[in-house]
């Protein structure tokens, strides 16, 4: 969808065009989703706040002023953030232990789904080493798809401060898991 269709699918959403609104959800959702999962590690409780960013997003389209495709993606993606944010503090007053995990796909041999899950609690490790601004600088420029100066808008910091967020977050990654790796060769 060019500029001038999302400008156009913006418009029609803010008055509750069905269409316009599923056209904004499939373009935001998995991005939305694989932000607030790798950002909280809870596979079902990602789903939930997805629909609820959603339905936030909903109620407050009217007084949205985002025009372009990349603030509205800024936009959404502070809705993300605020509400993964509001997880946090509940589940630090009300903390709960999950019940089960997710059901693996059936389609999937037993051995990729090890190696799948495997890989991503070495990444959450990974990035349980980042300062809270590295990490979200990370999860915002390489799982949301937003550009350096795109985030800086977003987290009130200028660009060249992304870069280096992101450039030291990059470092501590590449070592924890050249280092995780190492211990996994050995072991």
């Amino acid at each position: 969808m060019d500029d001038d269709q999302f400008a156009a699918c913006l418009q029609a959403a803010r008055q509750r065009d069905e269409l316009a609104i599923t056209a904004l959800y499939d373009q935001f959702a998995t991005r939305v989703h694989a932000y607030l999962y790798y950002r909280i590690g809870d596979l079902n409780e990602a789903d939930d706040l997805v629909e609820d960013v959603f339905l936030r997003m909903l109620e407050a389209i009217g007084s949205c002023r985002a025009q372009t495709k990349a603030s509205f993606a800024a936009w959404m993606f502070r809705i993300a953030h605020n509400m993964a944010v509001n997880w946090f503090k509940r589940r630090s007053r009300h903390p709960v232990e999950a019940l089960t995990e997710a059901l693996p796909d059936p389609s999937d041999a037993p051995g990729d789904q090890v190696e799948q899950r495997l890989s991503y609690q070495r990444l959450r490790q990974a990035m349980a080493g980042l300062t809270d601004d590295q990490r979200e600088v990370v999860l915002l420029r390489f799982v949301g798809g937003m550009s350096s100066m795109q985030v800086a808008q977003m987290i009130h910091t200028s660009e060249g401060a992304v870069k280096a967020l992101q450039h030291r977050a990059l470092a501590t990654l590449r070592r924890a898991l050249t280092h995780d790796e190492g211990a996994h060769d050995e072991g």
